[in-house]
């Protein structure tokens, strides 16, 4: 145990932690952006929605906003010397978070300029299928949290949050690199409390065949997490961060080194090993 604390602490001594932020996972909590207060967590380095890549492009901004697409990229030298951690949610609640982040039924933080905005007023069924069925602009039926791997298909995050079980997750993290974690209010909390009632079979369906990868990757399913169920979660070392690879221009995912082409949602696990802190 003495052995692990000295190494870990030799660690945390030569690289720093950053935050990574996934659009609709919780990262205006992390950063306490809609308040005065300071974020949640001390010290750490705000990363935002970058892209990790050897090339000027962030597929989250193009083609909506190409400046942005070539401006907000990180090199992959940055993890040499860095921990990074990010947030992840369930897919079906995410579609119903980003239908009111695009602007539908005028909440207040609805945006006319939003380019899903005329889109996502025509209801969440066409917002769903048109996503479903297009590959130029995120979110698509590429994964949905492309940022997790570079450009070149590696995983970026030592560290992978969920955002059901978040504040749990941030104390067990903080305690780990010795930071500081206070918990506080929620910010930019929707009023769709149960993302299920936007669901019929057919839509589920469509989840199930379309995103059945990053589902299966994770460990969700409609309904919730799967328990028991082997996911990339909590504490990844740098062997199982070597073993999933997704490349977002082809969109191919591959285990170990074999490509999982298979889209459709099975129960069967990607991972057979326990990967991460938590599974």
């Amino acid at each position: 145990m003495k052995l692990f604390q000295k190494i870990k602490k030799q660690l945390i001594y030569r690289r720093k932690i950053a935050f990574l932020h996934i659009p609709k996972t919780g990262g205006t909590y992390i950063n306490q952006h809609e308040s005065k207060q300071k974020p949640v967590l001390a010290p750490f380095i705000r990363l935002g929605h970058s892209y990790f890549s050897n090339e000027r492009f962030n597929p989250l901004f193009a083609p909506h906003h190409n400046n942005l697409a070539k401006s907000i990229v990180r090199s992959t030298d940055f993890l040499k010397s860095h921990f990074v951690f990010s947030i992840i949610r369930n897919p079906f609640s995410f579609f119903v978070s980003y239908l009111f982040h695009a602007g539908y039924q005028g909440t207040q933080y609805a945006n006319p300029e939003h380019y899903d905005y005329d889109i996502a007023n025509k209801g969440f069924e066409y917002l769903l299928k048109t996503i479903a069925n297009r590959e130029d602009t995120w979110p698509n039926r590429k994964f949905l949290f492309l940022q997790l791997f570079t450009n070149q298909g590696s995983f970026v995050p030592s560290w992978l949050l969920r955002q059901e079980t978040l504040d749990d997750d941030l104390k067990a993290m903080a305690d780990f690199y010795n930071i500081n974690y206070r918990k506080k209010e929620r910010q930019r909390v929707g009023g769709h409390a149960n993302y299920k009632e936007f669901f019929d079979d057919q839509l589920v369906e469509l989840v199930y065949k379309t995103w059945g990868r990053e589902l299966r990757l994770y460990g969700y399913e409609f309904t919730g997490r799967i328990k028991n169920y082997p996911s990339l979660s909590g504490m990844i070392d740098d062997e199982n961060r070597e073993n999933v690879r997704y490349t977002w221009s082809s969109d191919s995912l591959s285990i170990n080194g074999k490509e999982i082409s298979e889209r459709f949602f099975i129960q069967q696990p990607l991972i057979k090993l326990k990967i991460g802190g938590k599974t």
